[in-house]
């Protein structure tokens, strides 16, 4: 909210010269630079490096440089790697100002195979592949997780977040690989079905509304309860709601025993602890907080949701 008054857009439609698509990305960097070298802490947007690619594809034939694969120049990838190394982190006695660069790829039909998502993939540190069949199915944001990457990620994570994702990846990536075996009907294995509920409700809980963020201490809290499963006798239905009330100092102070309350009281000390520690020093605590607040939400909540048609209970609290 409110980012355009710091935020400078360069623009290049498709009605202008084939040269202006092209350097319209190294103008947003140069102002950028300009932000980094000064001490600030600027980030570029590259909307999109298939489009440049065109551009410079056009740029080259009409020079009559000889094509390569798809008819692209074999001097692109050092065209955009040329691009994308300008974003760096400056030492301190320089000021300690950074640019970061986040390019965003069309992909054709999903194709993350192709010439510029591979070239632009080899030089990243990762990448979020977003799909229109997940945005089709009400998933938003619409992440593929399989194949999205990251290559620093788990050195870049806090020690309370690293140990909980790796079990909550490999929980969504046993789900994918079955989910289709639900489709087909039939008697399931218990085991496979248990796969299939825990990531429907890991799905549930990805789901963002616009401008909808959480702090670091809530998700690792939400994420400790898929991977203990304490969410999958939860109906789907109302899995939302028990993460929405998770953290409601009304019910938690009124309802669970008191030793809970600064749990959802105390975020800020709270996160402060999440940030330090490692998620096995809380694990005692955090299963019997979330474990007590499971049992009154199925006794006393859950109930009243799957009962009220009209949707009017959800903002009791």
């Amino acid at each position: 909210m409110g980012a355009l008054n710091y935020t400078a857009i360069v623009f290049s439609h498709a009605d202008q010269a084939a040269a202006l698509q092209f350097m319209a990305p190294y103008a947003g960097c140069a102002i950028g630079e300009w932000f980094r070298d000064r001490g600030y802490r600027a980030i570029v947007i590259y909307d999109d490096l298939s489009q440049h690619a065109v551009a410079y594809r056009q740029m080259s034939l009409l020079l009559k440089r000889p094509p390569g694969r798809e008819a692209y120049p074999g001097d692109v990838f050092y065209v955009h790697s040329r691009l994308l190394e300008r974003a760096a982190q400056l030492h301190r006695n320089k000021g300690a100002g950074s640019l970061t660069a986040l390019p965003v790829i069309e992909t054709k039909g999903g194709d993350i195979s192709a010439y510029i998502p591979t070239n632009v993939i080899s030089i990243t540190d990762g990448q979020i592949f977003l799909s229109s069949q997940l945005a089709n199915q009400g998933i938003r944001p619409a992440v593929n997780v399989g194949l999205s990457v990251s290559r620093v990620g788990s050195s870049a994570q806090y020690s309370s977040v690293n140990g909980i994702s790796k079990k909550i990846k490999a929980d969504y990536s046993l789900f994918k690989t079955y989910e289709s075996v639900e489709k087909l009907g039939g008697e399931i294995d218990p085991i496979v079905l248990s796969y299939i509920v825990r990531g429907k409700r890991i799905n549930v809980y990805f789901q963002q509304s616009l401008y909808e963020t959480l702090r670091l201490y809530q998700q690792v809290v939400c994420l400790f309860s898929l991977a203990e499963g304490f969410v999958d006798e939860v109906e789907l239905g109302c899995a939302s709601n028990f993460f929405g009330l998770l953290f409601n100092t009304q019910l938690a102070g009124k309802y669970l025993d008191s030793k809970y309350y600064p749990f959802v009281s105390y975020l800020n000390e709270m996160e402060c602890f999440f940030v330090s520690y490692e998620i096995d020093f809380f694990r005692k605590d955090l299963r019997a907080w979330v474990a007590s607040y499971k049992d009154f939400f199925l006794k006393n909540i859950q109930p009243r949701i799957l009962a009220d048609k009209k949707k009017l209970f959800s903002n009791i609290f």
